[in-house]
């Protein structure tokens, strides 16, 4: 008799597993629904301080660009839409940096890196390129200056205001036992902390910048091959002033469009 019910309850595992297995299966082979995209962004959302931890959102991204020449071509753009418009959406000036992951600028740099260029939509409607190009100009770094000059006051042995004080350092020279060697210490990590913080942020959002234009430039000049070529510059031209691209950042994507080769799309 009990070992009935072992045989019992092991079936029942098994089909369970079997389910389990086929429910996978049917959600990762095929085209993901807007409101699933909704429920995956939320479940994503405000881990480990970043609005949005969009590196864990990758997956579903190239799914979507693996998947967009098997089905209707309508339900592609709609969904490949509402992928890029939340996920450019999160590029906003940021008044005060909080957390150096405030917001997940690599993860939406390994998103453009490996699929977004590729989407359908970008050859359906250059408009959506132009989206994007506007919200990148918002893509900006903060400003670290004062910073900088804090931490290099306090190892200069120079006065060091406190944390978050607005008073414009004064440049004077000041005994190395200001305020006691502990509260020159306390307020020096307090300085370099933000610095660091600031660093984390700036260096996230500038590999995201350099990966889309890099990732772009060769998305418009080489494969949108429905426009001729000088339709193509002049939208490559249009979308790097509307990001508000640098000097270097469109000549380090020349470089990599005509020089390395290393932009290698999955």
């Amino acid at each position: 008799m009990e070992s009935m019910k072992v045989i019992k309850a092991a079936s029942c595992m098994v089909l369970l597993l079997v389910a389990a297995t086929a429910f996978a299966n049917d959600t990762t082979n095929r085209l993901p629904t807007i409101a699933e995209i909704d429920a995956e962004i939320a479940g994503l959302a405000n881990q480990y301080g970043a609005k949005t931890l969009w590196r864990e959102f990758v997956s579903t991204v190239g799914r979507i660009k693996d998947f967009q020449d098997k089905f209707p071509t309508q339900d592609v753009l709609r969904v490949q839409w509402h992928v890029v418009s939340n996920m450019f959406a999160e590029c906003y000036p940021v008044a005060a940096v909080t957390n150096g992951n405030q917001v997940n600028y690599r993860g939406l740099a390994q998103a453009v890196w490996l699929y977004l260029p590729r989407y359908k939509l970008f050859h359906a409607d250059t408009n959506a390129l132009m989206y994007v190009a506007d919200c990148v100009s918002n893509a900006l770094p903060v400003d670290v200056s004062r910073e900088e000059a804090v931490v290099q006051a306090g190892m200069n042995c120079e006065y060091m205001p406190e944390f978050g004080s607005t008073n414009a350092l004064t440049g004077e020279r000041v005994v190395s036992d200001y305020h006691s060697l502990t509260n020159r210490e306390r307020i020096w990590w307090q300085w370099e902390g933000a610095r660091r913080m600031k660093l984390r942020y700036n260096g996230g959002l500038a590999d995201f910048r350099r990966q889309v234009f890099n990732c772009f430039c060769s998305s418009i000049l080489h494969y949108l091959t429905e426009y001729p070529e000088p339709v193509r510059r002049s939208l490559w031209e249009e979308f790097c002033r509307r990001a508000g691209a640098t000097d270097k950042e469109k000549a380090e994507a020349y470089r990599s469009l005509y020089e390395d080769y290393k932009i290698v799309y999955p």
